[in-house]
Order: structure tokens, then C-alpha cells, then sequence
């Protein structure tokens, strides 16, 4: 038998154990149901897109139920949290997150072992097999600003550069750094094919530039700085102003989001702005076009032995596109 059968035979007894052994408390949150329906489920606050997609895809599900007060979601989050500002929103929107994933997991999972159901899971643990794109119409934002955030936004906008009134479009790049920094033991190699360098931005912002609009890219703990001579072109990332804060506020309230395929986009996205994606990787179209429409460009392949860059026609035809 291999090492790694043992030890998952290991960590079911181990398991069946402790649940024998809190037997009470599972019993108690069984009995308390008709009155306090406790549900449990977990958060993932480390990736900065995950932890939005699940927020809103969370306060999606609860707002089809019926309304029923006595069901309560608690759903535990990991020790890092990518955005406070994110976070705080939640907060504000009755997200009742604990700061302890693994017993929120083993309630859970100790409560489907004692009735056999998925009755005390939270809608969240359903998250990766549900497909909700596009299911937050217009005026049906989940999370929303406070008034005075909205002044600070404002105030925070113009010390950035770009006057009262004025409009931006946020763009961005997709680099190695920013996982690296949050996990540093982890190798993170395996995402850089969707990596690619900020210049390539720079002629698209200048015609931006040209319908009267300023261009801040997004992003944190970048590895280059975004060089330009244009005063239009902000690279926030690497100003004083940087913070979680305006991290959200700039890509909810920007006239559109044009760049890489990451977790940046995802707060355009559900903040109803448009977003277009550029340099995407061929192994997601089926989530792009669920995500964001058809309005995409894919990376571009080129084939040494055919000495040119291959057509999507060809890419699919040589099935390359599986490829990452």
C-alpha cells in the first residue's frame, strides 16, 4: 500500500473519531435547527478574485432563497486576508466570517456524518460548481460603499491626479510578484503564462487618452513600473496612494477595465463595468465566454515549425488550446 493511501485511511479513522467524540455538540446544533438553522461553509481570502466571485456569488444564493431568519451561514476564511477594504464590505452585508476555516469545515463535514445530508452545508460549498456570470444585472450591485467612503474615493482620486468629473479606464498586468509576496514558500511558476510585460499597454492607453480619459493601471507589488511621459497615465501600484482601499474604489468606479486575465477584473465585473480582456490564456475560453461575453483577446501561439502564429482555427485543430 503507498504512503499516501495510509495516511488518508489514517485521517478518515482520526476523523470518525473526533466526530464520536463531539458527538454533543453536533447533536445540539442537529436539535436547535427548527428555531437556529446553522449552516457552515469556507471563505477564500487569500486570492484577492476568489474572495470576490464569492462574496457576491454567496449574497447571489441567500438573496434566491426565501426570506427565512433562522438560517445563519458561518463561513470560515484563511489567515490571510487579500483586501481589508473588500472584507469590511462583506462585513457590512451580514457575511458572517470567522476567522477559523478548519473548525467551521469539520462542523460541516461532522454534521453530513451524522444525518447523512447536505442540510447544514452553506450555499458557499456549492461555489466551484456553479456557473453565475453575468447574473448580477445593472442596479443589483451586492456590495455597496458607505457615503463617506465615497468622499475619501473622491478625495484619493484627485490627489491621484485626475480631476473632478473626469473619467478613467483602468488597465492591467498580470506578473509573478504579487503571489510571490503573499506566499512565499509556495511555488507560483505554474500561472506565468499569463504573464506579460505593462509596455504593451502603453499604445492602447495613449488612443484611450485621445477620447478625452485617464488610464490607471491596477495592481500591487508590481515588478516593473509602467514608464510613460503622458501625466494621464497613472501607475498607481507605485504611488503613495496605494492601498486596499483604492484598490477597489478605482476598478468599481472606472469607466471600463481593459487588460490581463486576474482577480483584478473581478471587481469591475460585478460592479457592472465593462471589461475587456486581453492576452488571455487558451486553456479558459469556456470561462471567459461564460465571464465576459465574446469581447476577448487569447495570447498568440507561434509555431516554430510552421515558421509563423498559428489561427485560433489551427490552435483548436492541433489541440492546443488544452494546453497551460
Amino acid at each position: 500500500m503507498s504512503k499516501k493511501f495510509i495516511t488518508s485511511i489514517l485521517k478518515n479513522i482520526i476523523g470518525t473519531i473526533l466526530y464520536i467524540i463531539c458527538f454533543p455538540v453536533f447533536f445540539l446544533i442537529i436539535c436547535i435547527k427548527p428555531f437556529f438553522h446553522l449552516r457552515f461553509g469556507k471563505i477564500n481570502t487569500i486570492r484577492y478574485g476568489t474572495f470576490c466571485a464569492q462574496i457576491f456569488f454567496f449574497l447571489d444564493e441567500i438573496k434566491k432563497e426565501e426570506s427565512n431568519f433562522k438560517k445563519i451561514d458561518i463561513l470560515g476564511r484563511d489567515t490571510i486576508i487579500s483586501n481589508s477594504q473588500l472584507y469590511k464590505m462583506a462585513l457590512r452585508e451580514k457575511v458572517n466570517i470567522v476567522p477559523f476555516s478548519t473548525l467551521t469545515e469539520f462542523l460541516r463535514k461532522g454534521l453530513r456524518f451524522w444525518t447523512r445530508s447536505k442540510s447544514f452545508d452553506s450555499p458557499m460549498v456549492n461555489y466551484l460548481q456553479k456557473s453565475f456570470w453575468g447574473k448580477n444585472k445593472e442596479n443589483n450591485v451586492q456590495i455597496k460603499f458607505t457615503e463617506e467612503e465615497k468622499i475619501k474615493g473622491k478625495n484619493l482620486i484627485k490627489k491621484l491626479g485626475i480631476p473632478k468629473n473626469s473619467e478613467w479606464i483602468c488597465i492591467f498586468n498580470r506578473d509573478e510578484n504579487y503571489l510571490n509576496s503573499l506566499i512565499k514558500n509556495k511555488d507560483w511558476s505554474y500561472h506565468s503564462y499569463r504573464d506579460f510585460e505593462p509596455e504593451s499597454l502603453i499604445e492602447a492607453s495613449n488612443q484611450f487618452i485621445k477620447e478625452n480619459l485617464y488610464v490607471v493601471r491596477l495592481g500591487s507589488k508590481t515588478k516593473k513600473k509602467l514608464s510613460s511621459a503622458n501625466k494621464k497615465i497613472i501607475d498607481y501600484p507605485n504611488t503613495d496612494l496605494s492601498d486596499d482601499f483604492l484598490d477597489v474604489f478605482l476598478a468599481a468606479n472606472c469607466k471600463l477595465y481593459f487588460g490581463g486575465d486576474s482577480g483584478v477584473n473581478d471587481i469591475p465585473l460585478f460592479f457592472n463595468k465593462p471589461v475587456y480582456l486581453i492576452n488571455c490564456s487558451l486553456t479558459l475560453l469556456k470561462i471567459y465566454s461564460e465571464k465576459f461575453g465574446k469581447i476577448f483577446i487569447t495570447k498568440h501561439l507561434y509555431s516554430n515549425k510552421m515558421k509563423k502564429y498559428l489561427s485560433l482555427r489551427e490552435i483548436f485543430q492541433s489541440g492546443l488550446n488544452g494546453c497551460s
